[in-house]
């Protein structure tokens, strides 16, 4: 029988083999936004905000839009049966890590808290460096640009360092930013507008490369530093006094 030490590496194994078989069947972008989305439900685990019914209301928002936008499509990443790596009370089971025999004697059937925390990990950091593939995979976004639905051509853009205090906010914390603007529907989300999307939308706003932008908002938990929170939080009270001001004034 499978060293229980060894159960985490053998069930990341597993997820990724299947995780490549579902790939296969979809195109680079679409590989992208699946990505994105796996590793946003990871994310959500590793947090432990798995309890959190916001939290699970917009994963399943997201998937129900990329289900839309795919119609029958979506079939492959259905059949993958890759949300029973979520099941960590039967998914020994479920995803045949042992026999039935083997499994029936097992001790702890379900996944420890550590093997949980483990396998979590694992898969977050191999989808992070699939997902850093996909990107060198796909075509270049001066391909992809607007121009031929807008007839125009964006601004005249200027080269940004992360922290070089042009505009009030950092690179990461704009992206903190646009994270929350989305969560509270200051802007479109969901199928409605693309990470792709806002990264255009914010480059022409901040002048931050919209490639940085968009990878760096399907990771925006790694952000979330104090330092960075203070500041979006200075930065909104100072737009209430702003307009706390101008109300007296009306």
């Amino acid at each position: 029988m499978m060293q229980r030490s060894s159960i985490s590496a053998s069930l990341t194994q597993k997820f990724f083999n299947d995780y490549k078989s579902v790939m296969k069947q979809y195109e680079t972008e679409e590989q992208i936004e699946l990505t994105k989305y796996l590793l946003n439900t990871f994310s959500i685990y590793h947090e432990g905000q798995e309890t959190y019914p916001a939290k699970i209301k917009l994963l399943k928002e997201k998937l129900e839009s990329i289900q839309k936008k795919y119609g029958k499509k979506f079939k492959a990443y259905k059949n993958g049966q890759l949300h029973k790596y979520f099941h960590f009370d039967t998914v020994l089971a479920e995803k045949e890590i042992y026999t039935v025999e083997q499994y029936n004697k097992l001790e702890e059937q379900s996944l420890t808290e550590k093997e949980k925390e483990i396998f979590i990990q694992y898969c977050y950091r191999g989808l992070q460096q699939h997902l850093d593939e996909l990107y060198l995979e796909s075509e270049p976004e001066s391909k992809v640009q607007l121009e031929g639905a807008t007839g125009k051509t964006k601004g005249k853009g200027i080269k940004r360092d992360a922290n070089d205090k042009i505009t009030c906010l950092s690179q990461y914390q704009t992206v903190l930013l646009m994270y929350y603007l989305q969560q509270e529907k200051v802007f479109l989300r969901g199928e409605y507008l693309s990470d792709l999307d806002a990264g255009r939308a914010f480059e022409i706003l901040t002048g931050y490369s919209q490639h940085t932008l968009r990878q760096n908002l399907s990771k925006y938990h790694l952000y979330q530093t104090t330092v960075n929170l203070k500041e979006i939080d200075n930065l909104l009270t100072r737009l209430k006094i702003a307009i706390g001001k101008d109300l007296k004034a009306s």
